[in-house]
């Protein structure tokens, strides 16, 4: 009595849960708008590499003087800015502040005399290091307060170079999302194979100021996951913060309100789903609005989201079933279900076993298996957007024989000793059962069935009585029982959330579960004693 096998459902798989933390996130809002947060500015000097320091300005979530404390510990965003223009160009980092990021906007060496793109990359991951030394630094407003789990990258046109290349060469940086970056001499192309971060692409139409679309080249390069799009009739000026006619209008053409907005809600967007980890974004990254404007012709969008393949796959064997196990996938991706496949062979061919099996699920426990026989099984995660399913690789391949595991959950021991019963007083159709108690059990149950002639199988419990105690005798009333009718019924221990074995009937198989009977059904089985 210390265990129990539900009942199987029509794939006869059983499955357990993990749970994967985020940070806390806000309610999903357009992300073209700002948020809730004031916004509060600190100008610094940086250093970065070289023995240089870089002059920036950090946005982020004010309150009385200090940061937010409803903003958490900030995510951090290293924006670049434009070819010959500076740091006050842009208001990308004032919005993210007001949807609780902390944001750097430094000014780059980059100008009339050129740009060491290179090193503007690499100055990116320096300004990471800096802000999260200022976590650790008690003397520091940031102090405990940036999220150092990590960093995500943006910046337009030159700076969004830097932001891709430096994605390309810092693990730290999981997600990025460019405004019409412009590629130098292969930098960006040679460095986006490399990265692991999620790229998030929002450019304008093909022009001579950036050269002539190299964004869609900078988008092929780029590994999945991975997003491309273009705001239709944008120019190269629009991701600036307003009208600049001498400095970008007169050469890249007419800055525009709608489609400025339209920029911070793509980049935006895709930092709060694939940074923040916040997956209520989907439908701004890559769902329901997305298709909206898709449709409206205002944008052309591409996406390839074919996830890294899952992690850690285990399958052990006990006496009647396999349970395969996986690692948690990562939080951050975009990941809407997983699948498991089974094969006869190592190496497959596999036939789908479980599909739309959900993300937070760790486990699946595969009854259908024949004692003796090995099974292989590999996973695909499975990502999508709106228009498409996207799966992984396999994962690792693993394998289990069947029957060859310690007694799982069903297999539990029959009771120490038999069921007895007798008629009862104070009722004509009273019963006294006489059980022997389950092991650290706090309460047991009464199963019941009523037949019209002697079971040839298993019995469907139709009743039950609960809380009955641990006396080892209950009394209870099963109603009337014609002449020449048969009662079946059974005990089962519980520990007020889990329940355990009904023992093994005379065939020495165990005995069937009270699936679907109201008042006391538990949430997860008992499987032994602490």
């Amino acid at each position: 009595m210390s265990a129990k096998r539900r009942v199987p459902g029509p794939a006869a798989l059983a499955v357990a849960l993990l749970a994967a933390a985020c940070g806390a996130a806000l309610a999903a809002t357009d992300p073209g708008t700002r948020g809730p947060f004031a916004v509060g500015k600190l100008n610094v000097d940086i250093p970065v590499t070289g023995g240089a320091t870089l002059n920036a300005d950090i946005y982020y979530p004010a309150k009385d003087g200090g940061i937010d404390p409803a903003a958490g510990r900030l995510p951090i965003v290293i924006f670049g800015h434009g070819f010959s223009r500076n740091k006050d160009r842009y208001d990308v980092g004032d919005h993210l502040a007001t949807r609780g990021y902390l944001t750097i906007q430094a000014d780059y060496p980059c100008g009339f005399f050129g740009c060491n793109h290179s090193k503007n990359a690499d100055d990116m991951s320096a300004q990471i290091d800096w802000i999260f030394a200022q976590d650790a630094n008690a003397a520091s407003i940031f102090f405990g307060r940036i999220d150092t789990s990590k960093a995500g990258t943006s910046g337009h046109s030159a700076g969004g170079l830097w932001a891709l290349a430096a994605a390309g060469r810092d693990a730290r940086v999981i997600a990025s999302a460019p405004l019409d970056p412009v590629d130098n001499n292969g930098l960006g192309v040679g460095a986006l194979p490399f990265a692991r971060a999620a790229i998030g692409i929002t450019y304008s139409e093909p022009s001579s100021c950036n050269a002539d679309g190299s964004s869609e080249v900078l988008y092929a390069a780029a590994v999945p996951q991975k997003r491309g799009v273009k705001l239709v009739s944008a120019n190269h000026c629009d991701p600036e913060k307003n009208s600049d006619f001498l400095g970008c209008g007169l050469t890249c053409g007419s800055w525009n309100a709608t489609r400025h907005q339209r920029y911070l809600r793509y980049v935006t967007a895709w930092l709060e789903y694939f940074l923040r980890c916040d997956k209520s974004y989907d439908e701004w990254a890559l769902g329901a609005r997305v298709e909206q404007d898709l449709a409206a012709g205002v944008i052309t969008y591409d996406a390839a989201l074919a996830p890294e393949a899952p992690a850690g796959l285990a399958a052990t064997a006990d006496a009647a079933a396999i349970v395969v196990t996986r690692a948690a996938p990562d939080p951050c991706a975009a990941i809407a279900s997983w699948r498991l496949y089974r094969g006869d062979a190592s190496g497959g061919p596999y036939g789908l076993r479980a599909d739309e099996l959900p993300v937070a699920q760790a486990s699946v426990r595969d009854e259908a298996v024949e004692p003796g026989r090995t099974y292989f099984y590999v996973a695909r995660d499975v990502a999508r957007d709106f228009r498409s399913a996207f799966e992984s690789p396999d994962s690792g391949e693993a394998s289990a024989t069947a029957g060859s595991g310690a007694p799982g959950p069903g297999e539990a021991s029959p009771p120490a000793a038999p069921l007895t019963a007798r008629r009862a007083g104070g009722s004509p159709d009273a019963l006294e059962v006489s059980y022997s108690p389950a092991g650290c059990a706090t309460g047991h149950t009464i199963y019941w069935s009523l037949r019209a002639a002697p079971l040839a199988g298993r019995p469907a419990w139709s009743a039950q009585q609960c809380g009955i105690g641990t006396s080892g005798s209950a009394t209870f009333d099963p109603g009337p029982v014609p002449p020449g009718s048969w009662i079946y019924f059974a005990v089962a221990g519980n520990d007020g959330t889990g329940e355990g074995s009904y023992g093994r009937g005379s065939d020495g198989a165990e005995r069937p579960a009270a699936s679907g009977l109201p008042g006391c059904s538990y949430a997860r089985d008992l499987a032994a004693c602490p």
